[in-house]
């Protein structure tokens, strides 16, 4: 069996494209997307986005980024902030048992 050799030989747009046509391939029930769409031209983002919106619509998207713009292609939108009053608690130690 011949080593996984792709890392080597396709350039990171190649390895990227050849992510996204197995993910239309295999329609897979959930698509993680992390920054790689706010990486993209706008007019691939574009075409990406609209390729989830109608030949994947079995598929639940979750991407995590900060294109804004890609807002309204999602049905859904939450935007995590972090609490500047939350503290941390201290952790405590265990007593030692006997």
């Amino acid at each position: 069996m011949r080593p996984n050799v792709w890392d080597r030989e396709l350039s990171d747009d190649e390895q990227q494209a050849l992510a996204f046509a197995r993910v239309v391939l295999h329609a897979p029930p959930w698509l993680l997307i992390d920054e790689v769409l706010d990486s993209l031209d706008a007019d691939v983002r574009q075409c990406i986005l609209d390729i989830l919106a109608k030949d994947l619509t079995h598929t639940g998207v979750i991407h995590i980024g900060r294109a804004d713009a890609d807002a309204q292609h999602f049905a859904r939108v939450l935007h995590l902030v972090k609490d500047p009053n939350l503290r941390r608690l201290a952790a405590k130690a265990a007593p030692l048992a006997a």
